[in-house]
């Protein structure tokens, strides 16, 4: 994420610290064969607790690494974090695992000075704001990592992309006005296979989080999706605890369900050779198996009464129905219904209450209204991010 010039993007680790409910940390998984290499190092040798890296195995052992000042595992110039590890000619000098499991590692980067437990956040040590070129290595780099690196080899070659989480906490130290400060490119990889490069083109967000979901903002009493931003009820705290307009996130740090669905952010395009509950090509959207509206009858309702879709499918989707409530046979103008949201496997049932976009009794007429199921859906909460002049290209 340092490739593209800009400012320096901090991983966080502060365990005490939260926005929306989610810990200011980063766990890193790994996909990794047995008998593969892992090179892996930081910015940081003295982490406050004495863990500089704590490594999971995918059996659950877990192991804490020291990062030597004297150099072994230690990320302390541009230059080796841009060439990588050893042998490579000018790289760090990694710490290294000869992977015996197949399957998904776990890699935590600790930082020099967390915020203490307990405390309100007043405490808390921002790194310094500085361009992608410097590289800090002592406490300076406050409650996150400057730098890391995890890096994956067969038979000694390097295979990019298969690191990612399931979400990201960062920080640059502070905001910078009038200047393109990150600059960085992550990748988003759906659970059905759809992949998108995502270029942060200039974002100014001082410290923030982002993850990649299929809902986004959700309507908490309707439990339905929506396709906007948000705004938080404390405008001067950064925990975003509550967002105005009885809205909540889906959470990116709980298990997916038939509805609520979790993509994964690599720092790589991810790798071809991910396992096969990770498909890196697109698969294409289920259809409807049943589709009908429910009224006071079937097909049937009274004027400003609404009813019901009825609609099954055989997979988990997102979902789409548009009534041509102007009868123009077009399904996109602001006057026309539309209803979307994530569907579960089997039969559904998508209430409308009767009224238009615009909140007006739909008159007494006959409507066509269209079905359409989507692949790939990504949905991109940035939290706490302050400015964003440039626009994010995906």
């Amino acid at each position: 994420m340092t490739q593209n010039g800009g400012y320096r993007p901090y991983l966080e680790w502060d365990p005490y610290q939260q926005t929306a409910s989610l810990s200011r940390v980063n766990v890193l998984k790994v996909y990794v064969n047995a008998g593969e290499q892992i090179d892996f190092g930081s910015s940081v040798p003295e982490a406050m607790n004495g863990e500089d890296i704590v490594v999971r195995t995918p059996s659950g052992a877990e192991t804490i690494y020291d990062v030597l000042a004297d150099g072994t595992g230690l990320i302390d110039t541009y230059e080796k974090e841009q060439i990588g590890p050893y042998p490579e000619l000018g790289g760090y000098i990694p710490l290294s695992i000869l992977s015996e499991e197949t399957g998904f590692w776990e890699f935590e980067f600790h930082s020099p000075v967390p915020t203490k437990k307990g405390s309100n956040g007043n405490d808390s040590v921002n790194p310094p704001a500085t361009p992608v070129s410097k590289i800090s290595i002592g406490a300076e780099q406050g409650r996150a990592v400057a730098a890391w690196d995890i890096t994956v080899k067969k038979d000694g070659v390097a295979i990019p992309g298969r690191t990612f989480s399931n979400y990201i906490a960062m920080n640059l130290g502070k905001n910078v006005s009038d200047q393109k400060v990150m600059n960085g490119v992550i990748y988003v990889l759906t659970k059905d296979g759809y992949q998108y490069r995502v270029d942060m083109n200039g974002l100014d967000p001082y410290g923030f989080m982002f993850f990649a979901n299929n809902r986004g903002l959700i309507d908490s009493t309707a439990n339905t999706s929506l396709y906007h931003n948000a705004i938080a009820v404390d405008m001067g705290n950064n925990n975003l605890l509550a967002l105005r307009g009885n809205i909540k996130l889906q959470m990116p740090n709980v298990p997916d369900t038939e509805t609520d669905i979790t993509h994964y952010v690599f720092f790589n395009k991810p790798a071809e050779d991910l396992p096969v509950s990770m498909p890196t090509s697109a698969i294409s959207p289920t259809t409807a198996q049943t589709y009908r509206f429910v009224g006071k009858a079937s097909g049937v309702t009274d004027e400003g009464a609404g009813g019901a879709f009825n609609t099954s499918f055989d997979k988990s989707t997102t979902y789409q129905i548009t009534i041509d409530v102007n009868a123009n046979g077009m399904y996109d103008e602001g006057l026309d219904v539309l209803l979307a949201n994530a569907a579960k496997p089997g039969e559904n049932v998508i209430y409308w209450d009767g009224l238009d976009a615009q909140g007006n009794v739909v008159k007494a007429g006959t409507y066509k209204a269209s079905l359409k199921t989507k692949g790939g859906e990504y949905h991109f909460p940035l939290l706490d991010a302050e400015n964003n002049a440039y626009g994010i290209k995906i």
